[in-house]
Order: structure tokens, then C-alpha cells, then sequence
């Protein structure tokens, strides 16, 4: 039998959790107890609430106009041809006081532009002023930070409120220049021009330009005019490549494609000629490793040209060619792949399916499932095929897959350990071994490295 005391707290109990599931339950829709229900604008006598799904008014119907997210807490209120911010529950969150609201970037509810006395100014939702409201217009820029313009000056300014561009004449920022992560210059826009101004309002480079980009890797600026004419200028103005070209494609400071009279040649930074105006075509294919090559077309044939125009190769049939590992150019002809190097010999011809340097003497390819080994002069290592060769340790031993079972040859190709295990495994340690795993059982199949 269950005594008194026992029964009166399973009561208690009972009443806690059905006065918890009732809670919950009125903060549900009826028709769909998982979703909550928010409410929703309506409108009564031309005056706007928030109602729920139950007719229960939560915000009554006193407001001119309600919009925004109800399950946020942010919605816009107006009255009397004024806006503010309320809660769900009719709580003031910015006062209704101002002639616009709006949400901004960087984080869409955290920042409002508010109009007051027809200027603009950020505040946040704590009413806190971010920016004075004292300018003719605010916008955010992907850059991170908002533009202001006032009077026929345009600024920038953080979501701090730190001015970060002081005013200058102009309507707009096209971009920021950031140099050890701190804005230094700003491309900015004046009379439908761009220049260059830093973030005391100097101008640097005076906005004369119909198009102005920054080459970040080079810290220098390509200038085009309304006649398109392109030229290259530094952050104070002073021509590098004179307003003549018709195009002009940074690669490298001492390799610039350019284009005069329809014809296509390179230029070094300084101006200097380095391969002749004789191109209908030519790009460059380059790396900071491996230096650069280019590939110009004339009188339809195509040609593989050092650095100082001369050509290594005089007919280039190849459908594309790209720089892989080991300032190696992948060649692809007919959907087929082969190497090259950079001075235009053929490793290997153009027969692969793939091909994939891996170490700095090394190259695994497949014609069409299974993988064969070949040094960088193209010379075959292994007669027999593996579905896999994987590179181990920096210079000894290879990984090979054959029949799903797994085993070691050297860099010679010479097979080390038939394909016997399921894993192969190297621990870079103290003593640097090879195992083998067959099943559960690890196997030390080369110790010390050896």
C-alpha cells in the first residue's frame, strides 16, 4: 500500500510536468503542435497588430504600419508618420521617433540606419550611436565598412564608428587598398571618374580615369581612360607603363602581356621591350617557382617562347598546356596527356589518361585504369602495372596496389615486398620502419629506413 506522503508528491509532480506541457502548448500552433506560433500582421480598422493562429492579439491594433521578422523581435513600427523597432510583445525597442529605419550589413540585425531631421547616421539596437546622423546618405561595402557622403564628399567609416577615409570630393569607393590589414588607400569615385586617395583624404592619383584596378600581388594600379587607352601607375601617381596600350594583363612585374596596334608583345615593368609587337595571340603561363613561359600566335601557327622571345618550340600543336608540379607543363592533345619541360622536350608523349608528378624525380601515369612509374626523363621504371603508387617517404620506398593487396617497390621500380598486406604503414619516428597489416596483425617490413 502506498503511503500518504508518496501520494501526495507523485500529485505534486503530476501538476509541474502538465503545468510544463500546458506552457509549451500554448506557445505551439494548434493545428501543428512541433511549430510554433509567432502571430501574424492583420489589420483592424486601418490599424495594424499581430494576432495568433488562436485570435489571441499580442500586439494590438494601433500602429499605422507593422513590418520585419515577428520571430526575431524585429519589427518595424509606424506611427504618425514616424518608425521605430517593437518586440512580439509590444516592447519598445528603438523608439518610434524617426523618419526612416532600416537594417544594414555587416550583420543585418545588429545595425540600423536611421533618418532623423533628413540625415542619416547607424545606430544599434541598443539605441547606441555608431554614426552621427549628419550625412546625406550611408551604405555598407563589401570591404567592411560604410561609405558616407556628404556635401559632394564621400568617406569611409568602420562598424566601430572609426573614421577610416576622411571626406573627400566624390560620390563613392569602389575599393579598399589594406596593407598589413589596415586600410592605407581607396579607389574612389568622383564625376564618374576614379583615383586614388589615402585615408587622410590626400589624393594621390587624381580621378581622371574610367576604370582604375589594383594588382594586389604587384602593389601597383592599371589605369584605362575613356579613349581605352591602358597604362600601369604607382600608388603616387607616377607612370610605370606610359597611357598607351590597349590592354595590358599583369602576370609578373617582369613579364607584362600587352597589346599595341592589334599586336601582342611583353614589356617589363620599367617599360622595356622584351618580346617584339608580332602576336595576334599571347599568354603567359607562369609560377613563382618555376619562372615563366609564353605562348604567342602568329600567321596561325602557335609558339613556345622563353623570356626573351625566342622560340623553343616553332609549331605548338597542343590543345592546352598548364604548369604542374616540378615546373613541368602538362600537354593535352586530343583529350590525351602528356609532359613537357620547360625548355620544350617531350618526358612523355601525349597518351595518358593521367599523369601525376609525385616527388622531385618521379611521375605516376595511367593510359587508361592501372599506374606506371617513369623518372623526369620519361624513362619507364616499371614493366608491370599497379592500381595504385603512392608516395611513402620522401626517397626510398613507394606504395604499390595490386589485386586490392598492397606491397613496396623502390624508386627504381625494383619490387621490395610483394603485394601481400592490407595496409601498408610508415611511422616517422625514432625508427622510421615500414609496416605491413595483415588482418589485425602489424608487420615491421623495413626497419630504420632500410
Amino acid at each position: 500500500m502506498i503511503k500518504p506522503k508518496v501520494i501526495l508528491v507523485l500529485f505534486i509532480f503530476s501538476s509541474l510536468m502538465m503545468a510544463q506541457t500546458n506552457e509549451v502548448m500554448e506557445a505551439t500552433s494548434p493545428n501543428n503542435p512541433g511549430e510554433v506560433d509567432f502571430g501574424e500582421f492583420q489589420t483592424k480598422n486601418n490599424k495594424y497588430g499581430i494576432v495568433k493562429k488562436d485570435g489571441t492579439v499580442i500586439v494590438p491594433y494601433e500602429y499605422d504600419s507593422l513590418s520585419g521578422d515577428i520571430s526575431r523581435n524585429r519589427i518595424k513600427a509606424i506611427k504618425k508618420n514616424k518608425i521605430g523597432l517593437i518586440s512580439s510583445s509590444n516592447e519598445i525597442i528603438i523608439p518610434i521617433k524617426y523618419q526612416e529605419l532600416e537594417f544594414i550589413q555587416p550583420h543585418y540585425h545588429d545595425f540600423l540606419k536611421i533618418r532623423d531631421k533628413n540625415k542619416y547616421g547607424i545606430i544599434n539596437l541598443q539605441e547606441k550611436v555608431i554614426i552621427t546622423n549628419e550625412y546625406d546618405d550611408i551604405r555598407w561595402h563589401k570591404d567592411n565598412f560604410f561609405i558616407v557622403t556628404k556635401n559632394g564628399k564621400v568617406g569611409a567609416i568602420d562598424k566601430k564608428g572609426t573614421s577610416l577615409m576622411k571626406l573627400t570630393k566624390g560620390n563613392d569607393i569602389q575599393k579598399a587598398i589594406w596593407k598589413n590589414r589596415i586600410p592605407k588607400y581607396f579607389i574612389f569615385k568622383s564625376d564618374d571618374k576614379f583615383g586614388l586617395v589615402d585615408i587622410n583624404g590626400n589624393v594621390s592619383i587624381p580621378p581622371l580615369y574610367f576604370k582604375l584596378y589594383y594588382w594586389n600581388d604587384y602593389d601597383v594600379y592599371n589605369a584605362i581612360t575613356s579613349e581605352n587607352k591602358w597604362g600601369v601607375l604607382d600608388e603616387k601617381n607616377n607612370e610605370l607603363l606610359p597611357l598607351i596600350y590597349e590592354r595590358i594583363v599583369i602576370d609578373q612585374p617582369d613579364f607584362i602581356v600587352v597589346k599595341k596596334n592589334n599586336k601582342y608583345g611583353v614589356v617589363d615593368i620599367k617599360n622595356n621591350l622584351l618580346i617584339p609587337f608580332e602576336y595576334d595571340k599571347l599568354f603567359t603561363i607562369s609560377s613563382k617557382k618555376c619562372g615563366s613561359r609564353h605562348v604567342g600566335t602568329k600567321d596561325g601557327t602557335r609558339e613556345l617562347l622563353d623570356n626573351k622571345g625566342l622560340p623553343l618550340i616553332k609549331q605548338l600543336n597542343f590543345d592546352n598546356i598548364n604548369f604542374v608540379d616540378q615546373c613541368l607543363f602538362e600537354t593535352r592533345m586530343n583529350n590525351k596527356l602528356g609532359l613537357m619541360d620547360m625548355n620544350g622536350k617531350i618526358i612523355l608523349k601525349n597518351k595518358f589518361k593521367v599523369i601525376k608528378p609525385i616527388n622531385s624525380s618521379r611521375i605516376i601515369a595511367s593510359e587508361i585504369k592501372n599506374f606506371k612509374l617513369f623518372d623526369f626523363k620519361g624513362s619507364l621504371l616499371t614493366d608491370e602495372e599497379f592500381e595504385e603508387i603512392r608516395n611513402i617517404n620522401s626517397s626510398q620506398y613507394l606504395s604499390i596496389k595490386k589485386n586490392n593487396k598492397y606491397g613496396l617497390i623502390n624508386f627504381e621500380g625494383k619490387l621490395i615486398k610483394e603485394p601481400v598486406y592490407d595496409k601498408i604503414q610508415w611511422k616517422q619516428n625514432a625508427d622510421n620502419s615500414i609496416y605491413g597489416v595483415i588482418g589485425i596483425k602489424k608487420i615491421k617490413i623495413i626497419s630504420d629506413g632500410k
